[in-house]
Parts: structure tokens; C-alpha cells; sequence
């Protein structure tokens, strides 16, 4: 009897352990405009929404089968690291993530 308590408790524990565990991030790289997600929930779908300047871009994604995606935004190339900063969003069921990347210091104009 003592034997299947523990092991109900073990089996609860784990994914609560493993799920504590997991912090999804992102990586965004500018050139080209590229969102990388890590430690998301397994197949989760996410909406991904990118802005910067004013404009705003979104598209859909789903994580594969170790909770990452890679997402080219190459539709996105009006953004211009001079303007601003760049702010993305990942948002599913499970995970809501943000990220900015700083304005760059440009030269004024002529």
C-alpha cells in the first residue's frame, strides 16, 4: 500500500517538477529578421507578434516535439534599427514571452 502512494506521488511530482523547470525565451536576430523560441510547451501554437516604429507584424507558429521554433519574418524588412526598438511577443496557451531589442545609435541624418 505504502509502495503505491509513493509512486502516485512520484508521478505527480514529476511533470509539476519538469513543467517549474521549463522558461521559454527568445532569441531575435535583425539581419534577416529571424524569432528563435526555446523551452516552450511541446507542439504548442503560438501567436507571434513583432513591432516596431508603429507597424506591427503577426504570424502563427508551432513548436516542435523539444518546444522550439525558428520563425522567418523576412516580409518584416522595414524595420530600420534607427527608428526604434523592436518588441516580439510569443503568446500560446501555455506561454507568454516577450523580448526587445534596443534601437541602434545611428548617425543623424545629412
Amino acid at each position: 500500500m505504502k509502495i503505491a502512494v509513493l509512486a502516485a506521488a512520484v508521478t505527480l511530482a514529476v511533470p509539476t517538477a519538469l513543467a517549474a523547470a521549463r522558461h521559454p525565451s527568445l532569441t531575435v536576430t535583425t539581419a534577416p529578421l529571424v524569432v528563435h523560441g526555446r523551452h516552450f510547451a511541446v507542439r504548442e501554437r503560438l501567436r507571434v507578434v513583432v513591432s516596431s516604429a508603429g507597424q506591427s507584424w503577426s504570424r502563427v507558429a508551432r513548436t516542435s516535439a523539444t518546444g522550439t521554433f525558428s520563425l522567418s519574418l523576412g516580409f518584416a524588412s522595414a524595420y530600420d534599427p534607427c527608428l526604434g526598438p523592436l518588441a516580439v511577443t510569443a503568446t500560446g496557451p501555455a506561454d507568454h514571452v516577450s523580448a526587445k531589442v534596443p534601437p541602434r545609435e545611428c548617425p543623424p541624418p545629412p
